[in-house]
């Protein structure tokens, strides 16, 4: 509502919408993203949100990347962020590494979200976090803590983990198709286009073959040309009388 305090996570996100979308070429209203930065800024320095409660970790590593990515900065947000480093949750390490890595900074690849990995197996790696939200409750950001550690890594130091947690945030979505919500899907995307950079899949070049009973019965190759173009393989074989 028009007339609602400002909430410093979704200043960030949109201030983070607007510039994501300016560097894609379209045309955003600068005087607005602006008006969020100073906003970001100054719930920053005032430590609290405008109802006069604290600013949780988490959404404060958002602003501090929001606010650093989309203009001018003196870091030193930056370098309050990599001061507590230690402390960080799995979102705050994630977004310290990306913002060190906004601004070219070498200590990107020193961040813990490269270090200190979550659960992994031979297939999949995941990276889990918490926050207590306004009513004391734990909130679980697990897919959107693994999509920006995701991210981090695709942007500064590809691995076999950066594999296995594309593979575990493209596979929690409900029904196959979408993740828990607008919000979690955003960051799943988020996440995953930077992966796709690195991956090269949207660049396919090999050909399969399909066997029933030690029979082959299809053959494809799958070319660059078929990355965005998904194909339904039906095999239709007489029953034996």
């Amino acid at each position: 509502m028009e007339d609602d305090k400002s909430d410093p996570f979704m200043t960030a996100y949109v201030v983070d919408g607007l510039t994501m979308a300016g560097g894609a070429g379209y045309q955003i209203d600068v005087s607005r993203r602006d008006s969020g930065r100073e906003k970001l800024s100054a719930l920053l320095n005032a430590g609290k949100r405008d109802d006069g409660n604290p600013i949780d970790d988490e959404t404060r590593a958002y602003m501090i990347y929001a606010y650093t990515e989309s203009g001018e900065s003196d870091g030193h947000y930056l370098e309050e962020l990599f001061a507590k480093t230690r402390q960080a949750r799995t979102i705050g390490r994630a977004l310290l590494a990306l913002s060190l890595q906004q601004r070219k900074d070498g200590r990107a690849k020193e961040s813990p979200t490269h270090r200190r990995r979550g659960a992994e197996d031979e297939f999949e790696a995941h990276w889990q976090t918490a926050r207590v939200n306004d009513y004391g409750r734990d909130v679980y950001l697990d897919n959107e803590a693994t999509a920006l550690s995701l991210k981090a890594l695709a942007q500064s130091a590809p691995t076999a983990a950066c594999c296995k947690g594309c593979t575990l945030v493209g596979k929690n979505r409900n029904n196959g198709y979408y993740w828990l919500s607008t919000k979690e899907t955003a960051f799943a995307i988020y996440g995953l286009t930077d992966y796709l950079k690195v991956s090269h899949e949207l660049a396919p070049d090999y050909t399969f073959e399909v066997y029933l009973n030690g029979a082959q019965i299809a053959s494809q190759h799958v070319g660059p040309g078929d990355a965005t173009n998904a194909q339904a393989l039906v095999i239709t074989k007489k029953p034996v009388c």
